[in-house]
């Protein structure tokens, strides 16, 4: 009796090409190129600033509905990437004012600088979360979007599928740092694809944790805001660092900052929350103005 190999279940063979965003550089009217110069910032510090040619930016733009599209054909499960529920910037409908808003209830924080943020984004691992975005329906019964934030070791299997190579060579050629690493300050996609990075591997874990202990979290780009009603003590000051520490980000302890109301304005996104001496519980925004005045509402 002639003896039968047992069933193997098997994705579809891919070609190497196909869903490659590669090809899109050649529909952009020219050679996307990104020029990049040192300039000092709001806080005086040198960074390599990037500025794109006209066919780069309309590159990131195609790129972005490319991701986007994908994102769209995940279904029920792409609300974390639709919402970025952490976010407060570069999201439609946030801002400065309102990242504070959501604070005006803390009396104790914990305000955390990432130290040079984009560069320091793990092209690899973005480039696994591409993958996984554009081959949802091939991956979702093997693992889900949080599994993969949380569990580094996924985005291995994700380095084997055919599209990978394809989507690292464009992060690096076209969003990238001048060598190649990180994502390029000035790039006209990087703020979008900081955002989905940090939600993946960073935001969605402290909100975990956050939700354990009670604590309010927002993110403003860099900027990870943390408040609650009581003090945020070392111990989970340490276990939320090992998150970001996770995602491949180093927190600046110089810019970082544990406050209390009772020390008194305490600034988030440079807007101030005080408490009103007069009506016990009520929140003071200060508005800060030119010349050093404030405004309150």
């Amino acid at each position: 009796m002639e003896r039968k190999e047992p069933a193997v279940l098997r994705r579809p063979r891919r070609n190497a090409d196909e869903d490659s965003p590669l090809p899109l550089a050649n529909t952009v009217g020219g050679r996307p190129h990104i020029d990049f110069s040192w300039k000092r910032d709001a806080n005086g510090k040198r960074r390599l600033i990037g500025n794109p040619n006209k066919p780069m930016r309309k590159l990131h733009e195609l790129f972005g509905r490319y991701l986007k599209a994908g994102i769209e054909a995940m279904g029920d499960d792409n609300h974390p990437l639709i919402r970025l529920p952490s976010s407060s910037a570069f999201v439609k409908g946030t801002n400065p004012l309102k990242n504070a808003e959501r604070h005006r209830d803390g009396k104790f924080f914990y305000i955390t600088d990432v130290k040079d943020a984009y560069p320091s984004v793990d092209l690899e691992r973005l480039a696994a979360l591409v993958v996984y975005v554009r081959r949802y329906h091939e991956y979702k019964l093997d693992f889900s979007l949080r599994a993969l934030g949380q569990n580094p070791a996924l985005a291995g299997e994700l380095r084997e599928d055919r599209l990978f190579p394809s989507v690292l060579a464009f992060l690096e050629s076209f969003c990238s740092g001048p060598r190649g690493e990180g994502l390029a300050v000035g790039g006209p996609l990087s703020p979008y694809l900081f955002n989905l990075y940090c939600e993946v591997f960073s935001d969605q874990n402290l909100r975990r944790v956050c939700a354990k202990y009670g604590i309010t979290f927002t993110r403003y780009a860099d900027d990870n805001v943390f408040s609650r009603q009581k003090p945020i003590i070392g111990d989970i000051r340490r276990e939320l660092r090992r998150c970001i520490d996770r995602a491949g980000f180093e927190v600046n302890h110089r810019k970082s900052r544990v406050l209390s109301r009772e020390m008194g304005v305490v600034h988030v996104t440079k807007i101030g929350l005080r408490g009103d001496p007069s009506v016990p519980g009520k929140t003071i925004l200060v508005f800060p103005k030119k010349k050093g005045d404030v405004s309150t509402v």
